[in-house]
């Protein structure tokens, strides 16, 4: 039986993110990508510097054949590349040896890959990058031959790619500019936020569980001590998790990554407008897994806030998480707690933060909160935060102005309802 290697934060943060810190150790952004020709599967040959001569970037997407991430962004890719093939070349470039061209020709074929697709053996691809970290891996050379952008997840949609494309194209793409995350969206939305950033199911018949664990290791236990963590069993084939994140997040750095089935989102990608809430409907396994919210870093010095869940279909399934866990030297208990919302703390204040798609602060924005009978006016400081001190209600919000060089979507307006706290998107133009 598949069996995650994980079982509690400490282990967790060794595991699942040293593929993140071998990145970092070996960065290849904002530096000369080598150049290197491959031949695909209908005998052409793809040449990387041959590609900049008549393209602003290329896209090389590394995969495999038995990464489902992999083919689940397929046609995301094969959107963009439509898109954007007069300016963009693309390659996507299978690192399993046993992928045979016979295989590669069938995907080819079966999930329309309309741009080259060939091996990436020969290439010294892997080599330059200290070994691939995973899959799907996608890397961005821009027209001056720099490795630009660089990520080991997959893409959530099309509009992903794009607003990362976008940043690389143009006559004011003057030089090399290295991004770490994708922009954000530059459409006028509003985001929620909580007090707390957090996750739970909302499945009807779900049970929740606390799972209480300490190393059996003095000098261990000394340490971490005793370790509390939250678990649902879900008979359903899909547990629907709902997301949420605090104000001080930086939502080009929190992601909900699901190790079962290997996906990792960007937090932003996952939020349903109809519910103004992230949703992400996961898949349930036919063993217990593990999901997590939190930055990319993995580091709880850094994220203290970082948060792990459980999914379980049965008892069985969390007495062998137990049993596992006893092995690996750990005293586990768990019960059933009772399930309820999340008690938000009463605020006196509604509160918009105000970002632009780089996640920079936007200030002097001025905003109206308006019920049935009137509109109040709010304008926000020099941190881009508006707070307007109003008996609770349900507000209509309309933006009156924003500063020179913004721009926002006439269309936009939003409901408060019962949150007291959102982010706010402006395009800066």
């Amino acid at each position: 039986m598949k069996k995650i290697l994980i079982i509690f934060i400490a282990i967790m943060m060794l595991c699942i993110f040293g593929a993140a810190a071998a990145e970092e150790d070996n960065s290849i952004i904002g530096k000369p990508f080598p150049d290197f020709q491959t031949m695909d599967t209908e005998r052409n040959v793809f040449s990387l510097s041959e590609a900049l001569k008549d393209h602003e970037a290329v896209l090389i997407n590394l995969w495999a054949s038995w990464c489902e991430p992999c083919v689940h962004e397929f046609p995301y890719l094969n959107e963009a590349y439509n898109k954007y093939k007069d300016k963009v070349a693309f390659v996507g470039l299978t690192v399993e040896p046993e992928d045979t061209w016979d295989i590669l020709r069938d995907m080819k074929k079966e999930y329309s890959m309309e741009y080259p697709v060939a091996r990436e053996a020969g290439t010294n691809i892997g080599q330059h990058l200290g070994g691939v970290q995973g899959t799907p891996t996608t890397i961005i050379v821009d027209r001056f031959g720099n490795a630009v952008y660089m990520q080991v997840m997959a893409f959530k949609d099309s509009a992903e790619i794009s607003r990362l494309l976008d940043s690389f194209l143009g006559e004011n793409y003057t030089e090399s500019r290295a991004l770490t995350e994708i922009p954000l969206p530059s459409e006028t939305q509003a985001l929620p936020v909580s007090d707390a950033r957090r996750m739970r199911v909302e499945n009807e018949g779900a049970k929740q569980i606390t799972i209480k664990t300490r190393n059996t290791d003095p000098e261990y236990d000394a340490i971490y001590g005793e370790q509390t963590y939250t678990g649902y069993v879900v008979t359903d084939d899909t547990a629907r998790i709902v997301l949420e994140i605090k104000a001080e997040d930086n939502l080009k750095d929190i992601v909900f990554s699901d190790y079962e089935n290997n996906q990792t989102f960007y937090i932003y990608s996952l939020l349903d407008k109809e519910r103004n809430e992230y949703v992400y409907d996961d898949k349930m396994a036919d063993h217990w897994f593990v999901v997590s919210l939190g930055t990319q870093t993995g580091d709880l010095s850094i994220d203290p806030d970082f948060t792990a869940m459980y999914l379980f279909r049965n008892e069985q399934d969390i007495q062998e998480l137990v049993d596992y866990g006893r092995g690996e030297g750990f005293d586990v208990t768990w019960e059933y707690v009772e399930s309820k919302e999340p008690e938000t703390a009463e605020k006196g204040s509604y509160i918009l933060h105000v970002i632009d798609q780089n996640g920079e602060p936007v200030p002097g924005v001025m905003v109206n909160f308006c019920t049935e009978q009137n509109c109040t006016m709010a304008a926000g400081d020099e941190n881009g935060v508006i707070t307007f001190d109003g008996e609770k209600a349900d507000y209509h919000v309309q933006v009156l102005k924003v500063p020179e060089g913004y721009s926002i979507d006439p269309e936009f307006e939003m409901q408060t309802g019962n949150d007291r706290e959102w982010i706010i998107l402006v395009r800066k133009d």
